[in-house]
């Protein structure tokens, strides 16, 4: 079963994923269009920081950063719908320079379910023919 949780961002798991989402980023687009935030700097007040987790292992991480005169109320049992997730939903997912494409998961019912598999990368050459000769 995935959990859904707000955590602190200053866990050793939850880092490495920082990390790993701030180096693919970094692979992708320009210095310029990146705008990195590091743990320390989401473990503030106005950061209400969450984590994704199945039987204990961190499968991704988000923040809802608030405004000066706003509040998050969020409790256990409660169910919070992201209307936006940009580019990075399941509808625009790529597996361009051999990237394989996240799980999607499906909330019902206060159940969150996995409807798809994280992609292998051995999936992605599974249907490729080798040429002769090479």
């Amino acid at each position: 079963m995935i959990t859904i949780a707000r955590e602190s961002p200053r866990q050793d798991d939850v880092i490495a994923l920082i990390r790993q989402s701030d180096a693919l980023m970094q692979s992708l687009y320009p210095a310029e269009s990146n705008h990195l935030v590091d743990a320390e700097s989401l473990a503030v007040l106005n950061v209400h920081f969450f984590v994704a987790r199945e039987h204990g292992r961190a499968l991704g991480c988000g923040a809802f950063v608030l405004g000066e005169d706003r509040s998050l109320a969020i409790s256990a049992g409660d169910l919070l719908a992201i209307l936006s997730a940009g580019a990075y939903a399941m509808v625009m997912a790529s597996n361009y320079n051999t990237r394989p494409r996240p799980c999607e998961v499906l909330v019902d019912r206060g159940e969150a379910r996995e409807v798809r598999a994280r992609e292998r990368v051995e999936s992605l050459f599974a249907l490729e023919k080798r040429l002769e000769g090479a």
